[in-house]
């Protein structure tokens, strides 16, 4: 998916290891996916369903990119 978004960021966390930040995004379950926008929560997704992860990062990239496009 960061190959085919190369606007997006995708970073990884070790929420068992990073409990501030585990705790600032409410991370209950591993895996947990949030997506940000100007650092606001704009979508999550908890648990492994590929489709799901990529449906919403096309969702989120295309917006990303129609409105750097626009701007």
């Amino acid at each position: 998916l960061a190959r085919a978004h190369p606007r997006a960021r995708f970073l990884q966390v070790a929420a068992e290891e990073q409990d501030d930040v585990a705790e600032k995004y409410a991370i209950e379950a591993v895996p947990s996916f949030v997506f940000l926008r100007a650092g606001h929560e704009v979508d999550r997704l908890t648990g492994a369903d590929a489709p799901s992860l990529a449906a919403k990062v096309e969702r989120w990239a295309a917006e990303t990119t129609m409105t750097a496009a626009a701007g």
